[in-house]
Order: structure tokens, then C-alpha cells, then sequence
């Protein structure tokens, strides 16, 4: 009998929706927004916003480099789980002061107008003579965070930018406008989770415990085995 030939077998790895939302808009930035480098997946917060929140950690998280205007600017898109975006917004707003490194000074700006998202907060992080802008906001389970040096006007970019997010957010977003007592849906963000909960019974089979099996209740049977001829030298 002849042996079975190996099959090859294609399988598509699709794209949660979060993920096709975060790489679409880094791919399809507005309209004079050039890009600067490809899209970079697991990315990580820029500073002073690159503290791990207290427990969750984004589900997706993308980069990538534009040129606008003549300013470059750096866009970090971290999706978290349903309900988890405004929590973690409202710890990485509470500790950015703390959060950057030994030499870095932190301090808070003003958008002055409009903010971009639900919420937004601007902070210039300065090392000596070095000063960049980092702008970080929020539309429901997504964080945007806008990086670019002093003399960029990133809270105007910023605008044109979530304008686009939204608009493929509002496609998969249950809630843009959730706020952080609306985690309290999520299983991993607090003690006592009760909401989408189901109570029943089960039965479990009572187990006894293993026994030491007697003799008579071994089955032995004799199992063939070749003959061998042993030759003394």
C-alpha cells in the first residue's frame, strides 16, 4: 500500500477590525499627508505617554512617519479592549508628569481650540535644548498620540487627522464617546464583573479515588516477539 502524498493547504489570515481600522487610516491619511515610512505594528507610546497602564495593554497598536506641510510628524494608533480606551487615557493623563525618564522635563500646552477626539492633551517633553510636542487624544478604544518637534502646528494637524479615524471608527465603534465608567463592561478591568453574565447549574461525575488493582483484575497477554540466537564467543 502506498503512502498518502502530503496536501497543501492555503489559509488567509484575516484582519480584526481593529487592525483594518488602524493600518486603513496610517495607509489612507487626509488628503497632503505624505508618507514617510511604512506602517510599523506593535508599536510603542511615546514618551511622556509610554508608562503600561495599571493592567491592560492595547490589543493593536500602529506607526507611522508623514510629512504635512513640511513638518514631519509621527502618528501612534493603540486600540485596547471594549471599554478600556478611557480608563486608559484618564491614567496615562494622570501620570505623564511621572512617567518621563530621569532628564526630561514635562510640560502641559493647550491645543487652543478645538480639541481633537473626545478628550486631548498636549505636553511638550524638552532634554536640554531638544523640545518635542506630543498630543495624545482619544475616540472611544482608540488613543492617537501626534509627535513632532516645537515649531509644528500638531494640534491643527491633529484635527484633520482624527476627522479621518473617526470616520472609519464609526464603522466598528460601539461607543466613541465612552468614558472610563463604561469599562466596567469589560471582564478585565475590574473585580466583580457582572454585566453579559449567565448563571446555571452544571452536574460533575464524583471521581473516586484510584485504587491499587489486585492481581486477578490484570489482564496479562503474551505479545510475539522474534526468535534470537545467542552465540557464545
Amino acid at each position: 500500500m502506498g503512502q498518502t502524498q502530503p496536501e497543501a493547504v492555503q489559509a488567509r489570515i484575516k484582519e480584526s477590525p481593529a487592525e483594518s481600522v488602524l493600518t486603513g487610516v496610517l495607509e489612507s491619511p487626509p488628503g497632503g499627508w505624505k508618507p514617510a515610512g511604512a506602517v510599523q505594528l506593535g508599536a510603542a507610546q511615546p514618551v511622556p505617554f509610554d508608562c503600561p497602564a495599571d493592567g491592560p495593554a492595547p490589543s493593536v497598536s500602529a506607526s507611522r512617519l508623514f510629512s504635512v506641510r513640511g513638518h514631519t510628524v509621527q502618528v501612534v494608533l493603540a486600540a485596547y479592549r471594549a471599554g478600556l480606551g478611557a480608563e486608559v487615557m484618564k491614567q496615562q493623563l494622570a501620570g505623564h508628569g511621572s512617567c518621563a525618564a530621569d532628564g526630561i522635563h514635562v510640560e502641559e500646552g493647550s491645543t487652543g481650540g478645538e480639541d481633537p477626539g473626545v478628550e486631548s492633551q498636549l505636553v511638550f517633553a524638552s532634554r536640554g535644548e531638544a523640545v518635542s510636542q506630543v498630543l495624545a487624544s482619544r475616540r472611544g478604544d482608540v488613543l492617537a498620540f501626534y509627535v513632532a518637534d516645537a515649531r509644528t502646528p500638531v494640534a491643527e494637524l491633529a484635527r484633520r487627522f482624527d476627522l479621518r479615524l473617526g470616520s472609519r471608527l464609526s464603522r466598528v465603534c460601539a461607543d466613541p464617546r465612552s468614558t472610563a465608567a463604561d469599562a466596567s463592561r469589560s471582564p478585565w478591568s475590574a473585580a466583580g464583573y457582572e454585566p453579559y453574565t449567565v448563571r446555571t447549574g452544571v452536574a460533575v461525575r464524583d471521581l473516586s479515588v484510584p485504587q491499587r488493582l489486585a492481581a486477578d483484575d490484570v489482564l496479562r497477554i503474551p505479545l510475539p516477539a522474534p526468535a534470537i540466537k545467542l552465540e557464545r564467543v
